[in-house]
């Protein structure tokens, strides 16, 4: 263990910035009016306004240790100014906090213990979205220490698909794959270990949206613990993106489309929920060419399917399609894909279909299928395999952690890849 993780954690906020001097002020002077206990400095990365953010007056006067640096205007580079906030902090938690937010009372240290406890988790706050326009600091913290927000401020509702994908996933405390969509960085906490490992942001993402839904997912598919914690209530100016206009949150999708596979995505991007490596030395070229066409069937958008020492003549065929390749898979497609599937013998791919359904129903960490005295197919979840990683140093630990912590289930199957009928599989 890091010696930085036994000892008391420290708190940097971080904050992106563009001409948003108005809901700068607000937002600081309410992290001012209660200062977080264990904060160390707030870090406000300016994306290249024309002018720099000024720190109000008061909030000098507090003793609060503020650094405001600066990036070029490139375009919105949301990704990059957080990514530069955290190589210039020192704490060992970061908060993210976006300019239209205001903690109320204790919200900034209730978000940060999670992550101050547990250096595995990324823990999301809670947003009220209420109308703050036109609302100072100084009239907004009144109005908190008062704790009359709810009565004093204009409320929108909040977004019915967030408090459903809470209350589905327990506070993603039983995250699923979707549970990336219920991490907002507006406002939210991990460990810099952590954010490190991640990687950050991705600072390709320029325009609006997308790069905390993908730093989720990549946290997710790496075995990564979240927490939506609703007692960190944060203000936040206007209503959620499904009350405003489409635009933005199309640009945000699009960027997503490279970056997050999607089950039944009918723009079929680089990537695959599914990865299925056969090792088929020894078939025929027939029983290549139907072992593939049948498992893209099963498996028809959401699969990717790599062939080991696929006879040439079956390779002259499978070859066109996209979805087939004749070499390891990519390490960044291995990383971003929920499930890998290794394939060792000539199985049905009827019974691949069912230990998929068993790791994804049963929700199992590993499924292995035997046939005979061999291993058919040993089926395992990237998440749990990425997390028993990088909480052990042997192989033999892997194992053990995946079937402790995510479950192991082992099964006998008894058919195997049938009678080839390449006029079935490839009618013309």
């Amino acid at each position: 263990m890091d010696a930085s993780d036994t000892a008391t954690p420290t708190v940097s906020v971080i904050i992106p910035y563009y001409e948003q001097q108005f809901d700068l002020d607000r937002l600081m002077q309410t992290l001012s009016r209660r200062p977080p206990g264990r904060l160390v400095e707030i870090v406000i990365v300016d994306d290249g306004s024309a002018a720099p953010p000024t720190v109000p007056d008061e909030v000098a006067r507090s003793g609060i240790d503020v650094t405001v640096i600066r990036q070029p205007d490139l375009g919105f580079r949301a990704a990059a100014a957080r990514n530069l906030g955290a190589r210039t902090s020192s704490g060992t938690v970061l908060v993210f906090l976006d300019c239209d937010m205001c903690p109320i009372d204790d919200a900034v240290d209730v978000l940060a213990q999670r992550a101050g406890e547990s250096p595995n988790c990324m823990t999301v706050g809670r947003r009220i979205h209420v109308d703050l326009d036109g609302i100072a600091g100084t009239a907004l913290a009144e109005i908190l220490d008062a704790g009359s927000y709810r009565t004093d401020l204009v409320q929108f509702d909040d977004p019915q698909w967030l408090a459903d994908l809470y209350r589905r996933t327990h506070d993603l405390s039983r995250p699923d794959e979707r549970s990336y969509q219920g991490v907002i960085s507006a406002c939210m906490s991990i460990s810099r270990r952590l954010f490190d490992e991640l990687g950050g942001f991705d600072e390709t993402i320029v325009g609006y949206g997308g790069e905390d839904w993908d730093l989720a997912y990549r946290a997710y598919t790496a075995g990564v613990e979240f927490a939506h914690e609703p007692m960190a209530r944060f203000l936040h100016n206007g209503p959620d993106w499904a009350g405003r206009t489409s635009g933005p949150k199309n640009t945000e999708h699009l960027h997503l489309v490279d970056r997050i596979p999607g089950e039944r995505d009918p723009l079929r991007g680089r990537l695959s929920q599914i990865l299925i490596t056969a090792n088929v030395s020894g078939w025929s070229h027939d029983q290549v060419v139907h072992f593939a066409c049948e498992t893209l069937t099963r498996f028809p958008h959401n699969a990717a399917l790599t062939v080991i020492d696929a006879d040439p003549r079956a390779w002259s065929v499978l070859r066109h399609d996209s979805r087939i390749c004749d070499a390891r898979f990519d390490e960044d497609i291995v990383g971003r894909s929920l499930y890998q599937l290794t394939v060792n013998r000539r199985i049905s791919p009827a019974d691949m279909a069912s230990i998929v359904d068993g790791l994804t129903v049963d929700d199992f960490g590993r499924v292995t299928a035997w046939i005979d005295d061999g291993i058919a197919v040993d089926a395992v979840a990237t998440r749990a395999l990425n997390r028993a990683r990088r909480l052990s140093d042997t192989d033999v630990q892997v194992d053990d952690l995946i079937d402790r912590v995510f479950g192991w289930r082992k099964v006998w199957v008894d058919s195997v890849l049938p009678s080839v009928d390449l006029a079935r599989s490839l009618p013309r």
